[in-house]
């Protein structure tokens, strides 16, 4: 049977296994790429000098913001029309990748002349490798999202395992061969590679798409342009999250900066929770919006109330036991960023929000509403870090970014307030509020019993307490129990 036909006979039929199922692999494949990454970041820090990562960092950095640009929201622009439109993806792909082939002409020219205007050619090398990794990352910037509009992830999630095993395996080797952070970035190409045939090759045997070379068209012009408001938002999110990273390297030399983006990794490897079930929920919430209003608002705040579970714990651990993560796992050189990693766990509270209201706002079209919000955000996070760096260092960029993003998360929750579902506040942050002044009071209680002990103790008291008072009923929870049970009962033995 054609795979692609399989697939198309059941695009319609929205059900919370299929979220489960597809949150399931996406976060399989992140915490192996968390663990794998994390074992070859730990080599990576324990091998380079701290100025080495520093220049490294930098350079991920150029990656990151000329990577948004190629992206251009072309990703989010062809899930969402493939989602409201299966039948022509095809001619979806089509203008995607003629779109993705200008913007990422475009930003390449673009990365070389800030590289040149930044004085960042004494490590050509380095910019050479960003360069083919940034190519790499413009010819798969489509895929996935067609994947994820079919609900089919097991397979992008199979491929991203194999490409952060070819480089944590090609990063590691070169890195012993005392190739430093060249060694990083050609496992990274070599990895991008692989993504860029495997998903093609994916492409053609699971969906029925043939790859084509896309040349620019009108057709991509009128695609980047729909493109535009998302690829704004969140363009302008990637900016200030690294426009620190570069104000910090100007300002307050490499050292400084890997004392930042040390424990600013630690926080983004918690966001793999938010990342995975928001990628998987769009394609619900999108059909829930169209057929089932009141479902949809049911099974937003259901999303909200799960991440306000999940996400202080995790604020509490990385505040509380900062300084051992950070010893235990970099060495005693990161003792020093225990306090950028106080500052930056707040972020992560509100980063597992940003991606549910991201969603939601990009599956009611009024990304352009956001747009204004983000600039507003990107200002004030250039105008703090101006202030706060020269005054404090990496703690004056962490509390740069922890203020504009909770600006940013306000702007967001204002917007969907008025114009999508009106925000229960009561019930949804009268319990968290509660449960989190007893958890505190736990933490202070158990100092005496170390930071990991009283970091735990609190984070429990807190999970307990939301859990025992019915915050997400039993109910509720039926979409997580009903397969976790399911497998249960296949994988326990069988007897008479």
């Amino acid at each position: 049977m054609n795979p692609s036909r399989g697939a198309a006979g059941k695009r319609g039929i929205v059900t919370p296994s299929s979220l489960v199922t597809n949150s399931t692999w996406l976060l399989a494949s992140r915490l192996i790429s968390i663990a794998l990454g994390g074992a070859l970041s730990i080599v990576a820090i324990r091998s380079f000098e701290i100025g080495e990562w520093g220049r490294y960092s930098t350079i991920v950095s150029m990656i990151a913001i000329f990577g948004m640009f190629t992206e251009a929201g072309i990703s989010s622009h062809t899930l969402r029309e493939a989602s409201r439109a299966p039948e022509q993806e095809a001619q979806i792909l089509a203008r995607a990748q003629s779109a993705v082939a200008l913007t990422g002409s475009i930003s390449l020219g673009l990365m070389i002349a800030t590289a040149a205007a930044l004085g960042y050619f004494d490590r050509i090398a380095l910019i050479a490798l960003a360069a083919g990794i940034l190519i790499c990352q413009a010819s798969t910037t489509p895929l996935f999202a067609l994947f994820n509009a079919r609900r089919a992830l097991a397979y992008p999630s199979a491929l991203t395992i194999a490409s952060v095993v070819v480089s944590t395996g090609v990063g590691i080797g070169l890195i012993e061969m005392g190739l430093g952070p060249s060694g990083l970035l050609i496992g990274s190409l070599a990895a991008q590679l692989l993504a860029v045939t495997g998903g093609y090759w994916l492409l053609a045997r699971r969906l029925g798409h043939k790859p084509r070379l896309q040349l620019p068209s009108r057709d991509a012009l009128r695609f980047i342009r729909a493109a535009v408001p998302i690829a704004a938002t969140g363009g302008l999110a990637i900016i200030y999250q690294r426009l620190d990273i570069l104000m910090l390297s100007k300002i307050s030399g490499d050292d400084l900066v890997a004392i930042y983006t040390v424990p600013y990794s630690l926080v983004q490897n918690s966001w793999v929770l938010p990342q995975v079930v928001g990628a998987a929920y769009f394609p619900v919430l999108a059909h829930q919006l169209r057929t089932d209003r009141a479902l949809a608002r049911h099974s937003f705040f259901l999303v909200v109330r799960l991440f306000l579970v999940a996400s202080l714990p995790v604020v509490l651990f990385l505040t509380v036991a900062g300084q051992s993560l950070l010893v235990g796992i970099f060495g005693h050189e990161y003792a020093a960023a225990r306090g950028v990693l106080a500052i930056l766990a707040w972020a992560s509270l509100l980063g597992f929000q940003s991606y549910v209201l991201w969603y939601v706002i990009l599956a009611s079209h009024l990304e352009r509403r956001v747009v204004r919000i983000m600039l507003i955000g990107l200002l004030l996070n250039a105008a703090l870090n101006a202030i706060l760096i020269p005054l404090f260092g990496p703690e004056g960029a962490a509390s740069a970014l922890v203020a504009s993003d909770l600006f940013v998360i306000l702007g967001q929750v204002r917007l969907v307030h008025r114009e999508i579902f009106a925000v229960p506040w009561g019930a949804i942050i009268g319990r968290p509020l509660a449960a989190g002044a007893v958890a505190a009071g736990t933490v202070v209680a158990m100092a005496g019993f170390g930071p990991i002990a009283a970091a735990v103790g609190g984070s429990t008291v807190y999970a307990a307490g939301l859990l025992g008072f019915g915050y997400v009923s039993w109910e509720e929870w039926a979409p997580l129990r009903t397969p976790i049970t399911g497998l249960a009962r296949r994988l326990r033995p069988r007897t008479r």
